[in-house]
């Protein structure tokens, strides 16, 4: 039981650098996940973007209305009026003269009379002073157009500025994924080669060294000296005496001949 626990003890205290090891690459690759989703954050430019939207409706009696109703319909006049405000806006006046601070775009809501006037500055009131002068500059314009057809703004563009691109909480909670999943990964990895090293080790383990130049002379002098030792007995024993010893005579002759002479 004791020899068991020891035994525990001793492959839990090697598992442990490594486990350790694995969960600190894990929290460093989430960490630089984070940091980069910060300066991300921090490098993309703020923008608002705020919308006004206007309506292209036909004047005149009930009886007139309904052949201007069939004519709008077919969606002609709304992208003409869309057309004509698109000109007549001016970026660079709305933003108080300077161009590259506030875009203007007009669309037509399709199978609709609406017209979306949107406007994107680098802040919510620029945004909404950009829309509102875009049709401050093109009402004029449609007001001397006339019958039967006139213009009318049915949201203006005071409140309506929002963040434009990228939201905060949903861009948050993408990079906090990323950085989850990332950091998964980096720990299952290194895991992983620990496992494989672990594995790899008994291998190298059991394979025998191989011997260096100096004890491969060694062995080679220690062999050639056992095989001197035996050969030099067998030569001296020739070379001294080489007749068969007097005691091997006799039992080297024939057994019928000795009892015959006895």
């Amino acid at each position: 039981m004791t020899a068991a626990a020891g035994s525990f003890l001793s492959t839990r205290s090697q598992r442990t650098p490594g486990r350790l090891a694995a969960v600190l690459s894990a929290l460093a690759v989430t960490v630089l996940v984070l940091v980069g989703g910060v300066v991300l954050w921090s490098q993309t430019p703020v923008e608002y973007q705020a919308r006004a939207t206007l309506v292209v409706l036909p004047q005149g009696g009930a009886a007139e209305a309904a052949s201007y109703y069939d004519t709008l319909s077919r969606g002609q006049i709304a992208t003409t009026f869309a057309e004509i405000l698109s000109l007549r806006a001016d970026p660079a006046a709305a933003a108080g003269g300077d161009g590259s601070d506030a875009e203007v775009t007009v669309e037509v809501v399709p199978d609709t009379s609406l017209i979306e006037l949107s406007a994107t500055a680098g802040a919510p009131g620029a945004a909404e002073a950009a829309a509102d002068a875009a049709l401050g500059q093109a009402q004029p314009y449609f007001d001397q157009l006339g019958a039967p057809y006139a213009v009318s703004v049915v949201e203006p563009a005071a409140g309506t500025a929002e963040r434009a691109g990228l939201v905060l909480e949903v861009f948050a909670a993408v990079v906090a994924a990323v950085a989850l999943i990332a950091g998964l990964a980096s720990y299952l990895a290194v895991r992983a080669l620990q496992h494989s090293r672990r594995q790899s080790r008994p291998l190298a383990a059991s394979r025998p060294a191989e011997p260096g130049p100096a004890a491969r002379e060694t062995a080679a002098r220690e062999t050639a000296a056992r095989e001197t030792a035996v050969w030099q007995p067998e030569q001296a024993l020739t070379e001294n005496d080489p007749a068969e010893p007097d005691h091997l005579v006799g039992r080297s002759a024939d057994p019928v001949s000795q009892q015959s002479a006895r």
